[in-house]
């Protein structure tokens, strides 16, 4: 299964991200992301065997232990790819909990093993993919306040043709506290 470590977002983060997408909905054209859908990806493992998952749960639990709540401060707008087929994404400005807290993961994950994609951090949340974005200003537009985000999930990625579907896994909030979700027979 395709997989991902992320931390979930406050719902009124939430709510601003969506505000923010209706609003550029009419200046950029792209398939935006559904708001369930809005996460801070901290470490993508790509295609996981059940076994990784399963190791993988008791290292966000001690992971966690180390870490409160992580906050999150809306930089800007930004894009990965060409303008006119880009990734739109809300970015989110490097803290030093946050780098630590992916710094402790990663280095966890490379300890026990476990693949990871390790390009350089560069936190986001996905607004749009397809993006066609204009060459003008992007003016006016309300962005989300500042928030702290005190959770950490395992999520597994299915992908279909209207986009990815993600499942939670396994969460554990960054107090400590664990909540098991049991894998299924269709993950």
């Amino acid at each position: 299964m395709r997989a991902f470590i992320a931390l979930d977002i406050p719902e009124a983060f939430r709510s601003d991200i969506r505000e923010l997408s209706q609003q550029l909905r009419a200046l950029v054209k792209g398939r935006f992301m559904k708001s369930d859908t809005y996460h801070l990806t901290l470490a993508f493992l790509g295609e996981t065997d059940e076994t990784t998952i399963q190791a993988i749960m008791p290292l966000m639990d001690n992971l966690a232990q180390s870490y409160l709540a992580v906050s999150l401060y809306p930089s800007g707008l930004g894009k990965f790819g060409r303008s006119y087929d880009a990734t739109f994404i809300l970015k989110i400005q490097q803290n030093e909990t946050l780098m630590h807290l992916v710094d402790d993961l990663r280095k966890q994950l490379t300890q026990k093993g476990i693949s990871f994609d390790n390009k350089a951090f560069k936190p986001h949340i996905t607004i749009a993919r397809r993006a066609a974005i204009p060459k003008a200003h992007l003016d006016n537009l309300r962005f989300p306040q500042p928030t702290q985000a005190g959770r950490l999930v395992l999520y597994k990625s299915t992908l279909t043709p209207e986009g990815a579907l993600y499942k939670p896994l396994y969460e554990v909030n960054l107090s400590g506290e664990s909540s098991f979700n049991s894998l299924s027979q269709d993950a």
